[in-house]
């Protein structure tokens, strides 16, 4: 188990009184510290091309001389170097600002004349395990450095002690009285062992270690930069808690973190987890530069990983080689480029990408659907024997009730016409209405209709008048009707039309140009067209939803007309309602409510049953309240998924975004070479084998690698 606590060692002194001179503990902090700067692996900065930081550099023939001789100090030039008191030739030179003790300088003579053994440095080494005798193997090597050092370990403490340090350790809070009161009446021997289970088994565990990762990964639900607001990551830190109250494995919370989104059917948690990835700061500021801030992005991303993965400061080559690691700029940018897939942009804000919902909230949803999926009518009709027979023996009686609707089209009565400027609207006996006055500029003819019972759809006819100029014409001017726009209103509340059809329509001016909005376009009937003299033509207009008017309910409505030519006027026209499931210009012929009155359930046509029946389906009480119940949960179900929590996470990009080496870590320098994804080229012999463009879960995989001496 991970469980991110450090325990602290007795670390050795920096020289040994006597004894051969250890490379990695003495030596090697003095070059790094002394001679690095100039002599290392930075070859833009590396004076006289010589290289302290190798063996091959140090032991190459510079010209007659070495740095390093191994066994001969005196032949060193190295050596010759610090002691000599020749400023201009002396090491490290003053304007270094760097200087070297006589006792460190002593260390550098004895390791050369000891042979000037060079050692890999031991964070890059294959880890061993080292061999312990039974028991405790931690209690085992902290015991042998004491003893090495002269220190004796403490005495036990007091129980009371021991239960408040392992209570702070572990939780992060001390013992409740109650809790130490029983702790102190345990006196079995495996008290101390049980309480440490037993507060491992708490859930302020998790919360106690997570703090130390999240610090680690500079969790925050805020952007940081310019107006520093929200962040939507909240999903993340629950994440991290869990994983310890779970004991997740060190493996899946790696690659979980770094690549959950590339995992195969990667689940809701293992996508949460990825959300490591937008943790950085980002900015929301107008006038940032996009480039920009990508490359801060990518630095940030490339100083986390190996800060906590790897524990390597790789970030310090954003803008060089690195002064003292064996890291490239080159390394640099190709550990940027794996999180170069990741989509998101450089400055804006980042919407939530993903939607966590509670377990809770998972479980109405999944009831919430179910119960819409076989709650709808046409499933239950098909499959529920009880609910069907409801609905047809409602249906029966209905049909004997004799309370049967008039499905044809009725005359609507109009009142309260309106008409701009100077027109008049007239009433005719056959109920439609004649346009007289003056033809006002982009009229607009308002109505009031009684038409109870149900309406599905409106008719309107453009009809020839003996008082119109042009013989067989629709309007008083040149005979051309023109139509652009229709609305229809009850209680001021717009009712939506889903369709319009009409039997002639004027080329360029289709049916469906009376619905579209625009007071440029329109339905036009021309006199002079073919199909436009023979004394009536319509235009039908579906409702998207059936309206049910009671008496003395209206219906208002609105006719637009496109012209001020004066030679257009809508002229005369008439409205009719209908109560037919889908009204069309080619409907049967249906008897009227008399007739069907009168005939016997066994004289009615399949016609007449399938039209009773679609009616009936509108008006069943069994039907509507079903349906009501269907609209009741697909509210609810909807108000528990916008309620549900969201978070960002990562997303990889179909193609990754080009990744290239910035010359001195300027983004506005495009001469770096394009690079891929690849670990550390030093660190490549450790477990790295990739085919094709690698990944951040090849990454991941390469981390928890064995061979990986990170």
């Amino acid at each position: 188990m991970f469980s991110g606590k450090l325990i602290g060692v007795l670390c050795a002194t920096t020289a040994w009184a006597c004894g051969e001179v250890d490379f990695q503990r003495q030596i090697r902090p003095i070059l790094s510290d002394k001679c690095f700067a100039c002599h290392g692996f930075d070859e833009e900065t590396r004076e006289a091309d010589l290289r302290l930081d190798t063996q091959e550099g140090a032991y190459e023939d510079l010209g007659g001389y070495v740095a390093i001789e191994p066994g001969k100090a005196e032949k060193s030039e190295v050596y010759l170097r610090l002691i000599t008191k020749d400023e201009d030739d002396k090491m490290p030179p003053a304007k270094a600002h760097k200087t070297i003790s006589p006792a460190e300088i002593e260390l550098i003579k004895q390791w050369i004349n000891e042979g000037a053994k060079y050692e890999e440095h031991w964070a890059y080494q294959p880890v061993t395990k080292l061999a312990a005798p039974e028991g405790n193997e931690i209690d085992h090597f902290l015991s042998e450095r004491q003893k090495k050092a002269g220190l004796e370990p403490s005495g036990e403490a007091d129980r009371s002690t021991l239960l408040r340090r392992i209570s702070w350790d572990l939780r992060g809070v001390p013992p409740t009285a109650d809790e130490a009161k029983d702790f102190l009446a345990d006196g079995s021997p495996e008290a101390f062992e049980k309480w440490v289970d037993r507060f491992l088994a708490d859930p302020k565990y998790g919360e106690r270690m997570a703090v130390w990762w999240l610090d680690l990964v500079r969790y925050a639900d805020t952007i940081g930069y310019h107006s520093d607001n929200e962040m939507k990551v909240t999903p993340y830190r629950s994440y991290v808690i869990e994983a310890f109250n779970q004991n997740k494995s060190f493996e899946e919370f790696t690659i979980e973190q770094l690549a959950g989104d590339l995992l195969p059917d990667a689940t809701l948690e293992q996508r949460i987890a990825s959300g490591y990835n937008r943790l950085l700061q980002t900015t929301e500021e107008g006038g940032a530069q996009d480039k920009e801030y990508r490359a801060i992005y990518a630095a940030d991303r490339v100083r986390n990983v190996s800060e906590v993965w790897m524990g390597s400061t790789v970030g310090c080559a954003q803008c060089h080689d690195h002064k003292f690691d064996p890291f490239t700029a080159h390394d640099f940018y190709a550990m940027a480029a794996f999180f170069d897939d990741i989509k998101e942009r450089g400055v804006g804000k980042r919407d939530p990408n993903l939607v966590v919902p509670t377990p809770a909230e998972e479980a109405r949803v999944a009831e919430l659907e179910k119960m819409i999926r076989e709650g709808r009518v046409a499933h239950l009709l098909a499959h529920d024997a009880e609910f069907r027979k409801r609905v047809e023996e409602g249906r029966r009686s209905w049909l004997e009730s004799r309370d049967l609707p008039d499905f044809g089209w009725r005359a609507v009565a109009a009142s309260d016409l309106k008409a701009p400027g100077g027109t008049t609207l007239n009433p005719q006996a056959d109920g439609s209405i004649l346009e007289g006055g003056k033809v006002a500029d982009f009229p607009s003819y308002s109505l009031k209709l009684s038409s109870p019972g149900m309406v599905t759809g409106l008719r309107l006819e453009a009809m020839t008048d003996a008082s119109f100029a042009t013989k067989g014409g629709f309007t008083r001017g040149n005979g051309n009707f023109v139509l652009t726009g229709v609305e229809i209103k009850k209680d001021g509340k717009a009712l939506k039309i889903s369709k319009v059809v009409a039997d002639v329509e004027q080329s360029g001016y289709p049916a469906k140009s009376a619905i579209d909005g625009k007071k440029e376009t329109g339905w036009a009937v021309g006199a002079h067209e073919e199909g436009g003299r023979q004394g009536m033509r319509q235009i039908l207009f579906q409702l998207e939803k059936e309206v049910n008017l009671k008496e003395g309910e209206l219906l208002e409505v609105s006719l637009h007309y496109l012209s001020s030519h004066a030679k257009h006027s809508i002229g005369r026209f008439r409205l009719s309602a209908s109560a037919a499931p889908e009204p069309g210009l080619k409907m049967p012929e249906v008897p009227s409510t008399a007739v069907l009155a009168a005939l016997k359930s066994a004289e009615r046509t399949p016609a007449d049953e399938k039209l009773l029946a679609e009616y009936y389906e509108k008006i069943s009480p069994e039907i509507v309240a079903q349906k009501a119940n269907i609209t009741k949960w697909e509210g609810e179900l909807k108000a528990v998924k916008d309620g549900m929590q969201r978070m960002l996470v990562a997303e990889a990009l179909p193609t990754p975004r080009m990744t290239r080496v910035l010359p001195r870590g300027n983004w506005l320098d495009e001469s770096g070479e394009v690079v891929l994804p690849a670990v550390p080229e030093f660190l490549q012999k450790h477990g790295w084998k990739v085919e094709g463009r690698a990944t951040r879960l090849d990454l991941a995989r390469w981390i928890l690698e064995k061979d990986n001496p990170l």
